[in-house]
């Protein structure tokens, strides 16, 4: 069984809708990443076990995605055609052997923010170039 998590809509050039879905007790690599487009549902990334703060450049030429059970985000270059991803995903920041597990994340203004978790503090900012 899963649970879904979180929905990101219309980041991609073709508008797409972006879900995040995990297992009903955040099991281990359970969790996966789908892209919904024309009544067609597509897992993107398997085995995450809590799959979070999906967002997207404002360019929409790259998505990011978190494990935040891994505590890391990653980053996934975008066809600019059609909007599917290009490419393997890369590591984009990573809060191993911190207090951070992001848990939610937003790209603005050519900086990338992070909320912390489990406190729910402030949003801090992390890079200034995040592209």
């Amino acid at each position: 069984m899963r649970r879904d998590k979180d929905v990101a809509f219309g980041g991609d050039i073709r508008r797409a809708v972006f879900e995040a879905a995990l297992g009903k007790n955040a099991e281990t690599e359970a969790g996966a990443i789908y892209r919904y487009f024309r009544g067609e549902l597509v897992k993107l990334y398997p085995r995450i076990t809590i799959p979070n703060a999906i967002c997207f450049s404002p360019d929409r030429k790259c998505a990011y995605f978190a494990d935040t059970a891994k505590a890391i985000i990653w980053q996934q270059d975008l066809n600019g055609k059609d909007g599917w991803p290009k490419g393997s995903p890369k590591e984009f920041l990573n809060f191993e052997n911190t207090d951070i597990n992001p848990d939610g994340a937003e790209k603005h203004w050519g900086a990338f923010f992070v909320d912390r978790t489990p406190k729910q503090v402030v949003i801090d900012l992390l890079s200034a170039d995040a592209e």
